[in-house]
């Protein structure tokens, strides 16, 4: 570098030098600090004295605030009167309110149910019964004690409530069928062998008929003649029966017609078997009367007497004391069978048939629900009953908690707002 240039830039570095120089004299920047710490200090004295004014500030003493403090207790003094003191008066008559109608009403309703539960337990025999599923339980039982069971026995004579007299009343209708359609032939032979002529067994025997003496004395000479040709007695007996039956043909086969079938209903199979008596009874009440009854039973004397003949057990001429015997075995029968008829109407279709088939559908959908009402189902682990005692259970527990839920929610918002 040549010694010109030398110079120069020596000439520019203390000419920079002095101006420097001459800058921080001129703004006094070697006294700053001293100014910093005098600043200072005044700002400190002046942020004391505002924390004096505000401190020492009230709503009259005339201090730099005191007109805002006015102001702003002025506006709580409203604000305490027009709000917040409303607010924490509705929030006490609230809770009160809530509590008289509505927790204190509704615990009591709730209670009562379960009273009224234990109750409505307590009035049935065999303990207390406590829940709806063991009241429904039980009724259920008392309910399927009334239904009852068929028997196994096909006239239901096993058979146990409503379903035991539907089957036997079946079974009764099924006699008077038959599945031959000879039904109404058995029932004859029936009266004629049971109750009026007897069935030919002895007095210790558990199936003893005795038979009406009104009839059986008129035959006593018959039957002496076939037992000392050595026949029981029940053979005389089975031919007046097996006689009149065939005399009778016409009058069996009018009231058959009357029943061809059993049905399922109470009142209508009673009603058939009545109208098939009483046609019955129609048919042969033409045939007995005075001027018309020996067209029909000195035929049938003279059959009998001819089977006597026929086995050597009598020679004399047709005895007037068998007539008898049969003319008074056919008005028997005839009075006998409207005797049925009239108590089976009496008693099964005008008293009892209908009420009974009125009553069974009904006690059937109630023994079903009840079914319904106390088993579980596929999609439950618990039956109807048994839900209702838990949401019981359920709203109990609710109640309990209500006003803790009511005070922890509805008032502490109340409260929050009210500051």
């Amino acid at each position: 570098m040549d010694r010109k240039l030398k110079r120069d830039l020596k000439g520019v570095r203390d000419n920079i030098k002095s101006g420097i120089k001459d800058v921080i004299g001129r703004l006094e920047v070697e006294k700053l600090d001293e100014k910093v710490m005098k600043d200072l200090g005044k700002l400190k004295s002046r942020i004391e004295g505002l924390a004096s004014e505000v401190n020492g500030g009230t709503d009259s003493n005339g201090k730099i605030i005191s007109k805002e403090l006015a102001e702003l207790k002025r506006h709580k003094g409203t604000l305490d009167e027009e709000h917040v003191n409303k607010i924490k008066s509705a929030e006490s008559e609230l809770a009160g309110k809530f509590k008289n109608n509505i927790q204190d009403p509704l615990g009591t309703a709730v209670g009562a149910v379960g009273t009224a539960i234990g109750e409505l337990g307590g009035t049935f025999e065999n303990g207390k019964l406590e829940t709806i599923a063991r009241i429904f339980e039980h009724i259920k039982g008392e309910v399927g004690k009334i239904k009852g069971t068929p028997g196994r026995n096909p006239n239901g004579n096993d058979g146990t409530g409503l379903e035991g007299v539907v089957q036997r009343v079946k079974g009764l209708a099924r006699a008077f069928v038959n599945p031959a359609g000879k039904g109404f032939e058995a029932r004859v032979v029936g009266w004629l062998q049971n109750s009026i002529l007897g069935n030919g067994k002895q007095s210790w025997e558990r199936e003893y008929k005795p038979g009406m003496q009104a009839v059986n004395t008129w035959l006593e000479p018959y039957q002496k003649a076939a037992k000392g040709g050595g026949h029981n007695e029940q053979a005389l007996k089975d031919q007046v029966i097996n006689n009149i039956k065939s005399a009778l043909g016409t009058q069996i086969t009018a009231a058959q017609r009357m029943i061809m079938s059993v049905q399922n209903g109470i009142t209508v199979n009673l009603t058939a078997i009545v109208t098939a008596c009483n046609t019955f009874v129609e048919e042969l009440d033409k045939k007995i009367t005075k001027g018309a009854i020996d067209q029909l039973a000195n035929p049938v004397a003279g059959q009998i007497q001819n089977w006597m003949q026929g086995q050597g057990l009598w020679n004399r001429v047709t005895d007037a004391d068998l007539k008898c015997a049969v003319r008074y075995t056919l008005l028997a029968l005839c009075a006998g069978v409207k005797q049925v008829a009239t108590e089976i109407k009496s008693l099964g279709t005008d008293k009892f048939g209908e009420i009974l088939d009125t009553i069974k559908p009904i006690v059937d959908k109630l023994h079903n629900n009840l079914d319904l009402a106390t088993q579980t189902s596929a999609t439950s682990t618990e039956s109807p009953a048994q839900a209702v005692d838990g949401k019981l259970e359920d709203v109990k527990s609710k109640v309990a908690g209500l006003e803790e839920d009511f005070r922890g929610n509805v008032t502490r918002v109340l409260r929050d707002t009210a500051g």
